[in-house]
């Protein structure tokens, strides 16, 4: 490996949210091999980067393999199906998981494991089996610190909510000068902390204040683990943006965006999140939106309607409360469009000009950081999906679905940057 090389495995990449993350955080690398076996994203992701992701089963991967890729960082977004509230909650018995189980069990078995492990899922993946069975892991391994996070693109100005849980666990007995854990070094009980909320880079003033510890058990008979919920208190700000700030202009849009009459007459169209473009707050957007109406995600009130709200809520959401039927809205309501959904997780656009959607620190970082000045990896390493829609030739409902099994850079690169991740490769493999 050259002196300043980072080889970097991503792992279940999808549309390179995490090597976008990377970007963001300003972490150069010469080497990023990324996996996944959805061909369909693998599409994008070589679009957007120029890159082609190896079409691999991680979940029959060896050893030898891991070992070959001689990567000091690994990132991942293993399925999230196992651990979600909506699904059949198996956790790691479920068939999905088998990948993850396989990457825990090769980790144990590697020559050469990675230094620095960044992970991402839903929340209440911090209390599944999987976690704590990768969280034994590594302390077996030895010489690994990990923390968590809970954080939702909302707590960084992005007016959309989309909470995920976040683990990183760096090979290093100095990692994590600016997160103090909640439990003391020499604690005999495997313990992570999980923070709720995480300073910005230029924040002095912090404090770290305990919500909980709890010893979690997922199964029964398995080695537990002490989870620590903890807040960052310090003064740091995000200026909430309204949605309008991440729409299409008017005169791309077509009527193929409107929401159908038909689907409007079904009584399961009440349960639509509707926003407009003055709200602080939209849903999350799964893999099911423009299938299912309740909990896939909002959407928008056209800016002028002949239906006005009745009222609007302390976060610009429009109620009407004498409908009798959706059909009332029609022609008034439309989806949105998967590059509004891209810009709202974060992504950076071709079309836009690869321009940053700032989330920015107002007390400590509007004049230290300028968007615009962030490093990127290489010249042609600039954005990721929805470059230019009619370019990638894949149906809306599949681009939807892939930024539904996504994950948001600008929250990602926060992490990175508070755990200090682009300085410990900087020094190189120890």
């Amino acid at each position: 490996m050259a002196p300043h090389e980072v080889r970097i495995l991503e792992l279940f990449s999808g549309i390179g949210g995490m090597r976008c993350a990377l970007a963001s955080a300003g972490i150069q690398s010469t080497t990023i091999t990324a996996v996944d076996v959805n061909t369909e994203s693998n599409k994008v992701y070589n679009k957007s980067y120029g890159d082609k992701p190896q079409a691999k089963n991680i979940a029959s991967a060896g050893v030898k393999w891991f070992d070959s890729m001689d990567a000091v960082m690994w990132t991942m977004s293993p399925p999230c199906q196992p651990y979600t509230r909506q699904g059949k909650q198996q956790d790691s018995d479920d068939c999905r998981a088998n990948a993850l189980g396989r990457i825990i069990e090769v980790l144990g078995k590697m020559k050469n494991p990675p230094q620095v492990i960044l992970l991402e899922n839903v929340v209440h993946f911090e209390r599944s089996a999987s976690l704590c069975e990768l969280l034994h892991t590594l302390h077996k391994i030895g010489g690994y610190h990990c923390r968590g996070f809970m954080l939702s693109p909302m707590q960084f100005g992005f007016p959309n909510s989309r909470s995920r849980f976040y683990l990183v666990a760096i090979r290093d007995e100095a990692a994590f000068s600016k997160l103090p854990s909640g439990t003391a070094d020499d604690a005999e009980t495997l313990s992570l902390t999980v923070y709720k909320s995480i300073p910005c880079a230029h924040c002095n003033e912090k404090s770290l204040r305990v919500e909980s510890k709890e010893v979690v058990t997922p199964t029964p008979g398995q080695e537990g683990f002490e989870l620590v919920m903890a807040d960052i208190e310090c003064d740091c700000e995000y200026v909430p943006r309204e949605i309008g700030q991440f729409l299409d202009s008017p005169d791309s849009l077509s009527t193929t965006c409107d929401v159908p009459k038909t689907t409007l007459e079904k009584p399961s169209s009440f349960c639509f999140d509707v926003v407009s473009a003055k709200s602080l707050q939209s849903m999350c957007f799964t893999k099911a939106y423009r299938k299912f109406h309740n909990g896939t995600g909002s959407v928008l009130l056209k800016s002028q309607t002949p239906t006005e709200p009745d009222s609007w809520d302390e976060m610009g959401r429009p109620h009407f409360r004498d409908l009798k039927s959706m059909t009332e809205l029609a022609g008034q309501l439309r989806y949105f469009t998967p590059s509004e959904i891209a810009r709202l997780q974060g992504f950076p656009l071709k079309s836009d000009g690869n321009r940053w959607r700032p989330a920015l620190c107002s007390k400590h970082e509007e004049a230290v950081e300028p968007r615009e000045k962030r490093p990127k990896i290489g010249e042609a390493v600039t954005t990721s999906l929805c470059t230019d829609v009619e370019e990638l030739e894949v149906p809306v409902r599949a681009l939807v679905g892939m930024l539904g099994n996504s994950l948001n850079p600008e929250v990602v690169s926060r992490i990175i940057t508070v755990c200090e991740i682009g300085d410990f490769l900087a020094r190189g493999r120890s």
